[in-house]
């Protein structure tokens, strides 16, 4: 597993898959080499390869919220919109539940990457509500504001495309 991430990181990205099915043949069970085999895929564009490891981690520990993240990143880049809309859902969910039990803040990209969805499904209003949450968690990132701002110009919102 350290030698698929070593691999990783030095984006040598098929090696590391190679890596992490090994790790899956000893251990079939072991979550996060399913994660990190889901990240390797996408990092080289192959979407649809990486959406299955991802769903096979979510499968086996569904606790992480940003296996869901991912999850939800390789359904919109494969333009399943519903699929992702039901991903980040749950990744923001499940986000919840581990702010509960730590001091660490709500991930705010989570609601961006909703209201990616949202938009891109043509649900503007919803969208500009996810990231408006998105905003509220994170006021000085520049990504809310920017596809807040798309969302509205498709409102033909203009004034308010133009503020964000």
């Amino acid at each position: 597993m350290n030698y698929g991430n070593q691999l990783w990181r030095y984006k040598r990205f098929a090696e590391a898959v190679s890596a992490f099915e090994k790790v899956i043949e000893l251990d079939p069970n072991f979550d996060k080499a399913y994660y990190a085999m889901g990240l390797a895929y996408m990092y080289q564009g192959e979407w649809e390869q990486a959406n299955i490891p991802f769903k096979q981690a979510t499968e086996i520990n569904p606790s992480p919220y940003y296996y869901w993240r991912y999850l939800g990143d390789s359904y919109r880049l494969l333009e399943n919109y519903a699929e992702a809309l039901i991903a980040y859902n749950t990744a923001i969910s499940k986000n919840r539940e581990y702010v509960a039990t730590t001091k660490n803040p709500e991930d705010f990209v989570l609601y961006i990457e909703r209201g990616d969805v949202l938009r891109e499904s043509k649900d503007y209003n919803d969208a500009i509500n996810s990231y408006n949450q998105a905003i509220k968690l994170n006021k000085y990132h520049p990504w809310a504001y920017n596809n807040r701002g798309i969302a509205y110009y498709h409102l033909q919102q203009y004034s308010r495309a133009i503020a964000n």
